[in-house]
């Protein structure tokens, strides 16, 4: 905004900062691209990130070694295979919860239908905090959301975690529901949810060794996805600064030029100015002599001389 507030000033134009400022900002897509040429490589490291959490093989991995970090799958917890079945179990446990709040929420709805309540209005709460304030005295979640929102949320959770039909868990859901039971905890712990705490503490375990994993599950392939991502990025950066160092060598070169003609110039100058002090001197000096001589002249004697005849 500040960048939009000077340059509306300093080209002196009209209008709301913001089309000036969706102005300033250019898009250049294929900065996007590197994702992916390195879709495969990211899938390969959660298939196999997968797989080291639900087998029971992950135990050898933390056994006390020099370098923890450079083995497969690093800070994955022993019991992680039992920590992901209690975590699609508390899940369920918190939807079940939530979809008895919004059950009872329909229910006060329907016999309270003769006075309906004003659709909440999010950009008055952000602007009035006794809105929410009374929300959350009422026992409905923060913000706009209702408890109809939020079990939708919930079960989606469940549902994309674990599939029943192909007993199957899905480890890439373990960030989301973490953020979801965080904010829960944060903005919603008035609504007193049993185990909310218990799931947090698990999900939080897991997602530890989830998020730093999901792009490589050791260096060697964490450098070669972050390369294949950043690549196009870097060398945007590289072209940026190598034109920079060109334009200010340039700069450099033509100041440096500027600054020779200037000394030229002021040499010459000064050489001018001494000739023609010298001119001048010399000039003042012969006027001086002929005066004096012209002054010698006038102060002769007459000299008279007879006349022959």
């Amino acid at each position: 905004m500040s960048a939009a507030a000077f340059a509306k000033g300093l080209l002196d134009l009209e209008g709301e900062l913001t089309p000036i400022l969706v102005s300033l900002v250019s898009k250049d897509s294929s900065m996007l691209d590197g994702l992916q040429d390195g879709t495969i490589d990211i899938n390969e490291a959660k298939a196999q990130l997968h797989d080291i959490i639900t087998s029971s093989e992950v135990a050898h991995y933390n056994e006390p070694m020099e370098f923890p970090w450079m083995v497969d799958g690093a800070r994955v917890p022993k019991n992680a295979a039992q920590l992901l079945t209690d975590l699609a179990e508390l899940t369920k446990e918190i939807t079940a919860q939530v979809k008895m709040l919004s059950d009872d929420e329909d229910e006060k709805a329907a016999i309270g239908s003769d006075s309906p309540n004003p659709p909440y209005d999010i950009a008055k709460a952000l602007g009035k905090a006794e809105i929410d304030t009374d929300r959350l005295l009422a026992g409905l979640p923060c913000g706009s959301e209702s408890f109809l929102l939020m079990f939708a949320r919930w079960k989606k959770l469940e549902r994309d975690l674990y599939n029943e039909r192909k007993k199957r868990f899905d480890t890439t859901q373990i960030p989301d529901i973490y953020d979801s039971c965080k904010y829960d905890l944060l903005h919603n712990s008035h609504l007193n949810l049993t185990g909310l705490s218990d799931l947090f503490e698990v999900s939080q375990l897991l997602a530890d060794s989830v998020i730093p994993n999901e792009y490589g599950i050791n260096p060697k392939q964490k450098l070669k996805i972050g390369s294949k991502i950043a690549r196009r990025l870097l060398g945007k950066i590289l072209i940026d600064l190598h034109n920079t160092r060109r334009e200010v060598a340039a700069a450099a070169a033509e100041s440096d030029i500027y600054n020779d003609i200037m000394t030229v110039s002021s040499a010459k100058r000064k050489e001018r100015s001494y000739y023609e002090e010298v001119k001048h001197e010399c000039v003042e000096r012969s006027i001086s002599n002929k005066k004096g001589i012209d002054l010698d002249d006038s102060h002769e004697e007459t000299k008279y001389c007879l006349d022959p005849k």
